[in-house]
């Protein structure tokens, strides 16, 4: 399948070895048959994640905090993409 995402490099180096978080925007897959916006922090921390407002992490297959596209509200995108992604910066900083 094809995403739209964006890859925030948080070290220089190779993608397998570097720290960074991937954005983006999946149109459905395996997982999950709707499109669903994500948030992965790499590499996958070995801490316990925190719980999000918005949105959970997913951990079967692939890890990832996500958001599928059929929750109602408006706001609710904005609010997952910003609180998952601090999130997942706090995780990687340690």
């Amino acid at each position: 399948h094809f995403d739209i995402a964006t890859l925030v490099e948080l070290d220089p180096g190779g993608a397998e070895s570097a720290r960074s978080i991937n954005v983006g925007l999946s149109p459905g897959d395996g997982a999950y048959p709707e499109p669903y916006w994500y948030v992965t922090p790499w590499p996958w921390p070995a801490d316990q994640v925190p719980t999000l407002s918005v949105g959970h992490w997913h951990t079967a297959g692939f890890s990832a905090a996500v958001l599928p596209a059929s929750n109602p509200q408006s706001d609710m995108p904005e609010r997952f993409l910003e609180e998952s992604f601090w999130a997942s910066l706090k995780l990687l900083q340690g």
